[in-house]
């Protein structure tokens, strides 16, 4: 008998027939590719969201100092 983490070959494929039955089965069905579908979680939202608003900002801040002019800090005096 098999414990909880262990399996041996021999509690797989021998045994009741049951048990043989499913294994076979189980290898008979096994696709070359397993696809594995991802549902993304709130955690993923709230990424996509906070780059997106990022986004926004930077282009509202560029459009900002364009409006300004080629130069912006021309119009500054310097210090001596």
């Amino acid at each position: 008998m098999a414990r909880f983490g262990k399996k041996n070959k021999a509690d797989m494929s021998e045994g009741t027939p049951a048990a043989s039955t499913a294994v076979n089965a189980a290898k008979a069905n096994t696709p070359a590719a397993v696809s594995v579908t991802y549902l993304p979680d709130v955690y993923t939202l709230l990424l996509g969201l906070s780059a997106g608003a990022m986004l926004i900002a930077v282009v509202l801040l560029y459009l900002n100092i364009a409006g300004y002019g080629p130069d912006p800090l021309s119009g500054i005096p310097k210090a001596n």
